[in-house]
């Protein structure tokens, strides 16, 4: 009875020539900043009151999901 390769074998075997990307230096940056300044707001609406009132914790919680988003794209 003749055996199947592992896939582990496979994937190597394809993947063997290829150089693996690299995401840029400003990614990881931006994305950091990003959660670190949103949750910093959201922690000032509840702190101090901060002009602009509840859009302060709409704009936190939007820069902490930019954030997410951009550090899902980093390798």
């Amino acid at each position: 009875m003749a055996r199947s390769r592992p896939k582990k074998q496979a994937l190597n075997r394809r993947t063997a020539g290829r150089k693996r990307k690299r995401s840029p230096a400003w990614l990881a940056v931006t994305g950091l900043a990003a959660i670190l300044l949103g949750v910093f707001l959201v922690m000032m609406s509840y702190v101090v009151t901060l002009p602009g009132g509840a859009l302060n914790l709409v704009w936190g919680f939007a820069l902490m999901g930019a954030g997410l988003v951009l550090l899902s794209k980093y390798r």
